[in-house]
């Protein structure tokens, strides 16, 4: 008997946590701070400045396709990671809790050639000082990450440290398959709704 009550609060334990996984638990303060939340200058062309790819050294693996403010990432070769991001002045945060988020729609598989890099489509914040040193860079746990889904809202808060200088925001291909992006926000988080601040979720 009691090892099925034992069972059943596991299980409950369980839901709990893939539900505030996929559910975001702040509300933004203000408006985006992210430029071309849209990615309508990237679809443009060379004109947008606010974007930045990078991949895994070696042969290009990762083929990017933006149609109606949506940015597909599509794995095509062997390289582990794709990284696109935008970097920005965030002095004036320091010590704030800020959101990152984006809704996502992922059909991903773990690599066919395994790595060490986290397996899956990610949202990621890096804090850097002024000497462009790394101050924190929030964990890769939230769910979804991998598999196929529809539509999913993921949300990353985190308190930046005191000394922040600038902020990376990252949207990481680290898997095999296709991952969707839509509606990146990066802005302040509404303490109210937050409840105590976190480094990360």
């Amino acid at each position: 008997m009691l090892e099925k009550v034992l069972i059943t609060i596991a299980s409950i334990l369980l839901s709990s946590c893939s539900a505030l996984g996929t559910k975001p638990s702040c509300s933004p303060h203000a408006g985006n701070l992210l430029q071309d939340p849209g990615f309508s200058l990237e679809a443009a062309g060379s004109s947008s400045n606010s974007w930045r790819q990078s991949q895994h050294f070696g042969e290009k693996s990762f083929d990017t396709h933006i149609e109606d403010g949506v940015l597909t990432i599509t794995k095509t070769g062997d390289q582990s990671w794709f990284s696109y991001r935008q970097s920005l002045d965030a002095a004036e945060f320091a010590g704030q809790q800020m959101i990152f988020s984006a809704e996502v729609k992922l059909d991903l598989q773990p690599p066919a050639i395994a790595h060490v890099f986290g397996e899956g489509g990610w949202l990621r914040v890096t804090a850097r000082s002024n000497h462009r040193r790394i101050l924190m860079s929030s964990p890769l746990e939230h769910v979804p990450h991998i598999g196929k889904t529809d539509w999913e809202k993921i949300q990353v808060s985190v308190v930046l440290p005191a000394d922040t200088h600038r902020v990376d925001l990252s949207i990481l291909h680290q898997a095999d398959g296709v991952m969707s992006v839509r509606n990146p926000f990066f802005g302040r988080a509404d303490a109210d709704a937050c409840g105590a601040k976190v480094h990360a979720h």
